[in-house]
């Protein structure tokens, strides 16, 4: 499972699952593994696990949501969560808009590029794309500071519910 941190409104709309008195973060993978979930938040303060699917809606309220560290099923994420919350369409041009540039998982790097950027810390990323040297961009359109400009020939993914960008 890969380990990140992430934005707490946006991994909280998926809560399937929640469970008390699990005494371990690896327990909470675990569960989180055989449940057939793709993500997890354990809370050691609290000894809470929460259980996330990205294609369904909060179905509970859960306690201790603040500085969890989220544990991603990667290996058993379903590319129905991009197509849902992603317009994809492919691209053969320079992207100037890049504000974070991470190293992708190479288990299912779109899946992973995704969760990256569904998870932002900083709640930019508008966009993403990866190359095939197992790199994911993060893209806002307002990025005043890329931190680099990049060509691809390669799908982006735009995600859905956006604000509308002017060009000037």
């Amino acid at each position: 499972m890969m380990e990140l941190s992430a934005i707490e409104t946006e991994w909280t709309q998926h809560i399937a699952k929640s469970y008390d008195s699990i005494d371990n973060e690896n327990n909470c993978a675990a569960i989180c593994k055989f449940g057939s979930c793709d993500y997890a938040a354990y809370n050691d303060e609290h000894d809470h696990c929460h259980l996330g699917n990205f294609v369904t809606g909060s179905l509970i309220t859960a306690p201790g949501l603040d500085n969890l560290t989220i544990l991603v099923n990667v290996e058993d994420l379903s590319y129905e969560s991009i197509e849902r919350d992603f317009t994809s369409l492919r691209s053969n041009k320079s992207h100037p808009y890049i504000y974070k540039n991470w190293p992708a998982s190479d288990l299912s790097p779109e899946l992973f590029c995704s969760v990256v950027c569904r998870f932002d810390l900083d709640d930019n990323c508008e966009f993403f794309f990866y190359d095939n040297v197992s790199t994911c961009f993060l893209g806002n359109f307002r990025t005043e500071t890329p931190v680099s400009s990049t060509f691809c020939n390669c799908t982006v993914h735009v995600r859905q519910g956006m604000q509308t960008v002017t060009f000037s």
